[in-house]
C-alpha cells in the first residue's frame, strides 16, 4: 500500500515537471514574441514565427527533459535530501538539458526544417531554460515545504524500529529527532544483547522494546515502515535472518554503516555488475562535476594559449637571446594518485641547474621535503623576472590540455619530494594538480610546508565549480603583482 502511494505521488510530480517544462515553453514563446516587442519595439521590432512552428519542437524538449529527471532520480524520497542538494540537482539538470536540447536544434538544422531558412530565436531557447529552471525550483521549494508543514502536523509520518544500543544508534536517533520535518517517527530500539529488561518510553529515552527474538512479535503488534541497523561490524554476521525477514515482510531495510569512524572519505554506494560496493573516496567523485570541470579547463587553457602566444614567443626569443640553451624545461612531476607526466616550464635556471642542487640543500629555506630558495643562484635575471609574474608557467598551458593537470588544483611535485612525504601529506594528490591553487593565492612561499599541504587538503575537501571560479579570479592580482614569488 505504501509502495503503490509512492508510485502514485512520484508518478504525479513527474506529470507536474513536465507541464511546468510546457509551460515554460509557452511563457518562453510569449515574453519574445508578443511581451519584448511591445516593451522595446525599437529592439525587437518583430515577433516571432508563428507558435505552430515552433510546436513541433515542445516534445523533442519535455522528452530531454523528462529524460534527465528521470535519470537523476528526482523521484525518489527526498525527506533527508538538504534543500541546497536539491536545488544543485535541478540547476543541473536544467543546465544540462538546455545544452543537449540548443545542440540536437543546431546539429540536425532543425531551424531550417521548421522555420526554412531562419534560424530559432536564441533569446527564446535562453528564456525557456531560465523559466524551466525557476519554474521546476520553485515547485519544488513549494512541495518541500508543503510537507514539512503536514509533517509536523503528525500525517505523512513513517515509523522507525531501531536495531541497537550504541554510539551508532545513538547519533542515528539525534540526527532523526533534530529533523522533526523529516517525518520520521521511531517506536523504539532493540537490543543486540542475549537478554535485557524492557523499558517503557520515558524523558529523555526511547523504550527499549527487547531482543532480536522479540522483533517478530514487535511487527506483529506495531506498524513498522522502515528498520535502521545501527550495530558494529562483528555483529551484521548475525543480522542475515533478520534481513531476510524484512525482505520477505517487504519493510524497507537500512543499515548505518559507520565502518571507519574516524576516515575523512566521502562515502557512497555503487554496483559493480550487479555486486553493491561501498566506496570511500578521498576526493570528488560527481562524474558531471568533474566532467564539467575538464570542459572549462580545455576551454579556458586553449582560450589563454591564443591570447598568450605573443607573449609565449617574446619569452622563447629572450631565453634564447640571453643564456642560450633550452627554452623549454621538462621535469618528472607526479599527478592524480601519483601519475608520473612530464611537465613544462619556461627554462629560468642556467644549463644544468638539476646537478648543483645538492650543493645547495643546505641552504633550503622552506621545511619539509620541497627545496626553495629565495635568491637562488642558479636562476638567471630573465628567470627572476619571468618566476615574478608566473610567465614561466604558461607551457603548462599544453599540459592543462592533455589532461595531466588542471587549471586549479594542488601543484604537482615532483617524485623524490612523494617520497619522502608523511601519510596524510600524500592525500594531496587524490586530485588532479593544477596550475594556481589555495597555496599559490595565500603567500606562496611564505607560506611553510605544513601549510601548504593544510591548504590542499582544505581545497580537494571542500571542492566545487564555485571554489575553482574563485580561486581564478584570486589568482589574477597575485600574478599581475607577484606577490609570494620568489
Amino acid at each position: 500500500m505504501l509502495k503503490q502511494r509512492a508510485r502514485t505521488l512520484a508518478a504525479t510530480i513527474f506529470l507536474l515537471d513536465v507541464t511546468l517544462v510546457a509551460v515554460a515553453f509557452l511563457a518562453a514563446y510569449w515574453l519574445r514574441s508578443s511581451l519584448l516587442p511591445w516593451v522595446a519595439p525599437s529592439r525587437f521590432p518583430l515577433p516571432l514565427y508563428p507558435l505552430s512552428a515552433y510546436l513541433p519542437l515542445l516534445p523533442l524538449a519535455l522528452g530531454i527533459w523528462g529524460g534527465l529527471l528521470l535519470q537523476g532520480r528526482q523521484y525518489r524520497s527526498h525527506r533527508t535530501m538538504l534543500l541546497p542538494e536539491e536545488a544543485w540537482n535541478i540547476l543541473r539538470i536544467g543546465l544540462l538539458s538546455s545544452v543537449i536540447f540548443t545542440l540536437t536544434i543546431y546539429a540536425f538544422r532543425l531551424d531550417q526544417v521548421l522555420l526554412e531558412s531562419d534560424l530559432i530565436s536564441r533569446l527564446w531557447i535562453l528564456l525557456f531554460a531560465t523559466l524551466s529552471i525557476i519554474l521546476l525550483l520553485t515547485e519544488k521549494l513549494a512541495i518541500r515545504v508543503t510537507s514539512r508543514y503536514v509533517r509536523s502536523r503528525g500525517f505523512n509520518y513513517r515509523t522507525v524500529l531501531i536495531v541497537g544500543t550504541g554510539k551508532s544508534a545513538a547519533e542515528v536517533i539525534a540526527s532523526v529527532q533534530r529533523h522533526g520535518y523529516w517525518g520520521l517517527r521511531i517506536l523504539g530500539q532493540v537490543t543486540t544483547a542475549e537478554s535485557c529488561d524492557k523499558r517503557p518510553a520515558r524523558a529523555g529515552q526511547l523504550p527499549l522494546l527487547g531482543t532480536l527474538a522479540d522483533i517478530p512479535k514487535i511487527l506483529e503488534e506495531n506498524v513498522v515502515d522502515d528498520v535502521v541497523f545501527a550495530v558494529t561490524r562483528r555483529e551484521l554476521d548475525r543480522m542475515e535472518d533478520l534481513f531476510l525477514m524484512f525482505q520477505e515482510l517487504g519493510i524497507r531495510t537500512q543499515f548505518a554503516l559507520n565502518l571507519f569512524p574516524h576516515t575523512q572519505s566521502r562515502v557512497e554506494l555503487e554496483a559493480l555488475d550487479g555486486i553493491p560496493m561501498l566506496t570511500f573516496s578521498t576526493g570528488p567523485s560527481s562524474i558531471v562535476q568533474l566532467l564539467g570541470k575538464r570542459v572549462l579547463d580545455i576551454a579556458i587553457a586553449g582560450l589563454l594559449m591564443v591570447l598568450g602566444l605573443p607573449v609565449v614567443v617574446i619569452v622563447a626569443l629572450a631565453i634564447k637571446l640571453t643564456s642560450g640553451g633550452r627554452v623549454l624545461f621538462a621535469q618528472t612531476r607526479c599527478g592524480l594518485n601519483g601519475r608520473r607526466f612530464t611537465l613544462y616550464k619556461f627554462r629560468t635556471m642556467i644549463e644544468g641547474a638539476e646537478l648543483r642542487r645538492a650543493e645547495l640543500e643546505h641552504l633550503n629555506e622552506m621545511d619539509g621535503p620541497v627545496f626553495k630558495l629565495r635568491r637562488d643562484p642558479r636562476v638567471t635575471l630573465l628567470g627572476r623576472f619571468l618566476r615574478k609574474f608566473s610567465l614561466d608557467e604558461l607551457p603548462q598551458l599544453w599540459n592543462v590540455l592533455r589532461g595531466d593537470m588542471s587549471m586549479v588544483g594542488p601543484r604537482p611535485p615532483i617524485p623524490e619530494e612523494v617520497a619522502k612525504y608523511q601519510r596524510w601529506q600524500r592525500r594531496r594528490l587524490a586530485m588532479k594538480p593544477g596550475l594556481t591553487c589555495l597555496w599559490q593565492i595565500s603567500g606562496r612561499n611564505e607560506v611553510d610546508f605544513d601549510r601548504w599541504i593544510e591548504l590542499d587538503l582544505e581545497y580537494i575537501d571542500s571542492w566545487s565549480p564555485s571554489l575553482d571560479f574563485k580561486i581564478l579570479l584570486k589568482t589574477i592580482p597575485v600574478v599581475l603583482t607577484g606577490r609570494g614569488a620568489s
